[in-house]
């Protein structure tokens, strides 16, 4: 006969985050809301940009008023990313700062209960790295629409003052 043995598992110990944790992660939450308002805002502008490339009248100023709108919103992306770095890490720092401080107290220190709390304390941080390379994505692609925009517009521009002063002559 097999002898019995008793399995004895050592359960990892939830732990509530910090409040400065759940601040973050609220934040994290207004910054992807808020994302999303800008990219449809962009798309807005890109198509008001395309409409614009059509038309004459007046074309230039608000041509030149939409891009710099569409400009200044996709720089508020690297802005905003560049903050959201900033804040997951200072938010990864002061949960360390809890984890070994609550270190120094424990009589038996398990490598086990350290690494749970650690990993617990990169997950927030992880998903700001998420959104901070999702945000300078969206840098990137709207940039470079707005430039294949910007470059339309003054070729078809150039086009249109060549073929006036063609009809001048």
């Amino acid at each position: 006969m097999q002898a019995e043995q008793a399995v004895t598992l050592q359960m990892y110990e939830e732990s509530h985050f910090p409040w400065f944790t759940n601040l973050f992660v609220l934040y994290l939450l207004a910054v992807l809301i808020i994302t999303l308002v800008a990219v449809v805002r962009i798309a807005l502008n890109l198509v008001r940009l395309r409409r614009l490339e059509k038309s004459r009248t007046n074309a230039r100023s608000d041509f030149q008023e939409v891009w710099t709108n569409a400009r200044a919103r996709i720089d508020f992306f690297k802005t905003i990313s560049t903050v959201t770095l900033l804040l997951a890490l200072a938010d990864l720092t002061l949960a360390l700062i809890d984890i070994l401080r609550g270190t120094l107290t424990e009589k038996v220190l398990k490598a086990s209960s350290i690494a749970g709390r650690t990993a617990d304390a990169l997950v927030p941080f992880a998903s700001a790295i998420f959104i901070c390379v999702a945000l300078h994505i969206c840098a990137a692609f709207f940039n470079g629409m707005l430039s294949r925009r910007m470059f339309k517009f003054e070729m078809s521009e150039r086009s249109a003052d060549r073929g006036e002063t063609s009809a001048s002559r």
